[in-house]
């Protein structure tokens, strides 16, 4: 099984090992890091999948060029679980509770910008600089979008107004990302461990077989309630405080030299 995104597993035997993938950038690049360890990883009896499509909608031809090659994705920080053909879970935020939490975020003062990731595309409030996010779609969040999100996330100066729009519905969670001015809301089942947990509850897996990697707030659980977790190197400190081990830095290769030391080497 391989795949392509954020997370990627290595199944051997009777254990599926689930790893933080290298640092995003340039997508050629990454594809061919990806390329190299699912073989070689393949080549020494293991299936590798990569989970988590940062952007795009759920059947962007970014997720699809991987997906037919790979059994298993778990997409828009586990609020989508594929396996092959079949939707195993999905946690969206209804599109009433999408516009409302958007008009929120809008009539801050402290707004800076809006993204919605839906099942049917990434829209923005801004053009995007980076090339990656090509297949984003410029929308004036000034008017509903009028469909159910995996996700959304809002740049601001400050967090207590987008903490205060969260209270207001029982159903969202919001979790700031690392860098201080971005946060995510999204449906509070749409956890990367209950993504997790939906995948091997279908493969007759335990979450104790899996091993994690991750390095921002939202991976903190996922290290927790995994078999294994290990943080980045560049991790945030109570993300390392919540891991088993510390690996190298996204971008000092920290997953790739974890891989070949102790999946690529210790498996036959």
């Amino acid at each position: 099984m391989i795949g392509f995104g954020t997370y990627f597993s290595v199944f051997h035997s009777e254990r599926i090992i689930h790893l933080r993938a290298f640092p995003a950038g340039n997508v050629k690049t990454v594809a061919k890091r990806n390329t190299f360890y699912s073989r070689n990883a393949k080549q020494k009896g293991c299936d590798a999948v990569f989970q988590s499509i940062e952007h795009g909608g759920a059947d962007s031809g970014r997720e699809a060029n991987y997906r037919a090659l790979n059994d298993a994705v778990i997409s828009n920080g586990g609020a989508l679980v594929r396996l092959g053909s079949k939707t195993v879970f999905t946690a969206c935020l209804s599109a009433e509770t999408a516009d409302a939490i958007i008009a929120g975020i809008t009539a801050l003062p402290e707004y800076l910008e809006v993204t919605a990731q839906t099942p049917l595309g990434y829209y923005v409030s801004r053009p995007p600089a980076d090339p990656d996010r090509s297949q984003a779609i410029l929308h004036d969040f000034s008017k509903p979008l009028g469909q159910e999100a995996y996700k959304l996330t809002a740049r601001a100066s400050r967090a207590d107004g987008l903490s205060a729009i969260a209270a207001k519905h029982p159903q969202c969670c919001l979790i700031p990302f690392s860098d201080g001015c971005w946060y995510r809301f999204a449906h509070k089942h749409a956890t990367k461990p209950n993504a997790i947990r939906h995948l091997a509850a279908c493969l007759n897996l335990d979450m104790a077989m899996f091993a994690a990697f991750g390095d921002d707030y939202n991976d903190e659980d996922m290290l927790r309630h995994c078999g294994i977790g290990i943080a980045m190197g560049n991790a945030a400190p109570q993300v390392k405080a919540a891991a088993d081990y510390v690996c190298d830095t996204n971008d000092r290769d920290g997953i790739a030299k974890w891989l070949t030391e102790f999946v690529l080497k210790n498996t036959k």
